[in-house]
């Protein structure tokens, strides 16, 4: 006969050995589950089932609505082009290559609130003369949009045959597709800034004095050409140099900069030149 404590004892040891009997079986199997269990929660949240587009690019076009590309491999110039040109319904021949624009919006452009505050600084030291214009520069430069352009070839029958004029573009990006323009633009040290109808064989002389010159004296002017090549062009009667202003031109009179020992951070570099170099960057 075995007495209720003993029983009690019995039951326990045979449940431990009956535990004990099943943990190896349990320690073989689990781990086989876990691992395919935790194999397949690894897949379904690995970069390739959740990954963002390597590029996305917002394409912008006179003739039809801004549309939006994504690219799930980084695309070339030329791939991201011809897609774009696909996508809106586009020729190439309807495009002007050289006032078309690419640029990189991946990260805010930081470069026009700096121009912003040299000019502020700028106008604050000048004469009353200049002051208007200045101010006037200032508002003209607020009033519009400026990012990271990308100063390469956008033609796919050159970037298709021209690898290095042909980057791979990763990130964000906004793809500028122009028609040829007919108008240049006059800014700075004039009377009448804006813009003005484009004609052939007319020099940069031509437009800024239409312009209204602010001091008889300036012989020199920026030239920013549809593509964001600079460069300074002659006006002077003493040294004129006629070059050709392609449409869609900008054209910058400089000012007379004015320094101070009070704020050398400006003095780093010319105002005028700050503002060219922000003017290539402008958005259409």
């Amino acid at each position: 006969m075995i007495l209720w404590p003993n029983l009690i004892r019995y039951v326990w040891l045979e449940k431990r050995a009956l535990l004990s009997a099943s943990v190896p079986k349990a320690t073989l199997i689990k781990p086989t589950l876990m691992k395919h269990f935790l194999l397949g929660v690894l897949c379904a949240l690995s970069p390739a089932a959740y990954s963002a587009p390597a590029s996305v690019v917002e394409v912008r076009s006179a003739d039809t609505p801004a549309l939006s590309l994504s690219f799930a491999s980084v695309p070339r110039v030329d791939e991201l082009v011809i897609n774009a040109l696909n996508a809106s319904a586009q020729l190439p021949a309807d495009i002007d290559w050289l006032s078309s624009a690419l640029f990189d919006v991946t990260s805010p452009y930081q470069k026009k609130q700096q121009v912003l505050l040299a000019i502020t600084h700028q106008e604050s030291l000048a004469a009353s003369a200049h002051k208007k214009r200045w101010r006037q520069l200032k508002e003209q430069l607020r009033a519009n949009a400026f990012a990271q352009r990308i100063f390469t070839p956008l033609d796919p029958d050159i970037t298709r045959i021209t690898a290095s004029q042909n980057p791979k573009l990763q990130g964000q990006w906004l793809l500028s597709l122009n028609a040829l323009p007919t108008t240049v633009s006059v800014l700075g040290n004039v009377k009448q800034a804006g813009d003005m109808a484009w004609k052939p064989r007319t020099d940069a002389g031509h437009y800024v004095r239409s312009a209204g010159l602010a001091e008889a004296d300036i012989s020199q002017v920026w030239v920013i050409q549809p593509d964001g090549h600079t460069s300074l062009h002659d006006i002077a009667y003493w040294n004129h140099d006629f070059q050709d202003i392609a449409p869609g031109a900008t054209l910058y009179v400089p000012f007379p900069i004015e320094t101070t020992s009070l704020y050398p951070q400006y003095s780093l570099h010319n105002v005028n030149d700050i503002v060219v170099e922000l003017l290539r960057n402008q958005l259409p």
